[in-house]
């Protein structure tokens, strides 16, 4: 059986709030995706990538929302990704040093995220 992929819950909210904030039935697909409630009082708890995924397509798709990404992005990304480590991204002193800071950082909130380097054609 192959590992379970799973996310801090964090990353999730901004999504879950987005949909709450437009009135969708967020408790309903929270149980038809298999999540758990405990989102709302423990954002530091861990819950399955895959299963987020499918809410956050459900939604889009009940919604008819097709930019929520970009949204989510743009208003959102220090919330999503936690503050500490946006801090500590931000504040290193070269730009290789924080994607070496975010690499290491970004492993701690969704198990199956990581960052590759690679050279391109024209180094």
């Amino acid at each position: 059986m192959p590992p379970v992929q799973v996310s801090a819950a964090l990353t999730f909210l901004p999504y879950l709030n987005f949909f709450l904030n437009i009135g969708s039935p967020v408790d309903r697909w929270l149980e038809e995706c298999r999540l758990p409630y405990q989102i709302y009082e423990d954002p530091a708890i861990y819950i399955p990538t895959l299963n987020t995924w499918h809410f956050i397509s459900l939604g889009e798709t009940k919604e008819g929302v097709d930019d929520l990404g970009l949204r989510i992005g743009h208003d959102h990304v220090y919330e999503a990704l936690g503050l500490p480590l946006m801090a500590s991204t931000l504040a290193a002193p070269t730009l290789l040093s924080g994607i070496e800071r975010f690499s290491r950082g970004v492993r701690g909130i969704s198990s199956g995220t990581g960052v590759v380097l690679a050279r391109g054609e024209h180094d």
